[in-house]
């Protein structure tokens, strides 16, 4: 696994824009919707769904599953911020269905040495 420069991760002017931005944001969405989405950078949800930025709740992960951590931010989302739909953007033939947790399991640990639990 390759090293990312922290020169990447200094405070810029777009981060500082972003700064503000998000503090001018309500957390509430527009909408009222979340969405859980495939981690893949090709995917753009807002275009896809029709949303501007702040109609949505975006959680990525691998495989646009919908795991326990998943749950847990839909819950926030819907009880603290008033979410009222949820929308799952997957695919066929996703990558994540090329090898199971075990066989990823074994080659992280073959890689590393790291036993994954």
């Amino acid at each position: 696994m390759g090293t990312t420069s922290l020169e990447a991760f200094r405070p810029t002017r777009r981060l500082r824009l972003f700064d503000e931005a998000c503090h001018q944001a309500a957390p509430a969405t527009a909408k009222h919707i979340a969405v859980v989405a495939r981690m893949d950078a090709r995917l753009n949800v807002y275009a896809i769904l029709g949303l501007a930025e702040g109609d949505a709740h975006v959680i990525r992960n691998a495989g646009g599953v919908v795991t326990e951590d998943e749950i847990r931010s839909f819950a926030i989302s819907q009880r603290l911020l008033g979410t009222r739909e949820v929308i799952l953007i997957h695919r066929t033939d996703c990558g994540m269905l090329t090898f199971t947790d075990d066989e990823f399991k074994a080659a992280v640990q073959t890689e590393t040495g790291i036993e994954v639990a």
